[in-house]
């Protein structure tokens, strides 16, 4: 992973822990990062992506499942429970059929 990469996942980081995932928008990632818009496409296709990888880069090593990993499927299905409650909608079902074909 790019060091500007994990810098943009760590100024999301803080976005999404400061106010309600919605309320971020990608310009906000953008100047908390003091990187370009054009940046951030560079390495993500949408705001729901970046929630997507922000959960895996930091939150992934911590689940757990009776002292065990958790498997791919499952914390898939983690992630987009979570942002099927944030957003809503059907962007978290897209977002993921993107990761998992990727």
């Amino acid at each position: 992973m790019t060091n500007e990469r994990q810098h943009i996942l760590t100024s999301s980081l803080r976005l999404f822990l400061s106010k309600n995932h919605k309320q971020v928008s990608v310009k906000e990632i953008a100047d908390q990062a003091g990187v370009t818009k054009q940046t951030i496409r560079k390495y993500f296709n949408s705001k729901e992506e970046i929630f997507v990888e922000v959960l895996k880069f930091f939150f992934a090593d911590y689940i757990c499942i009776s002292g065990s990993r958790v498997s791919a499927f499952a914390l898939s299905q983690f992630y987009r429970t979570i942002l099927r409650g944030i957003e809503g909608n059907k962007k978290a079902d897209e977002t993921i059929e993107r990761r998992q074909v990727a």
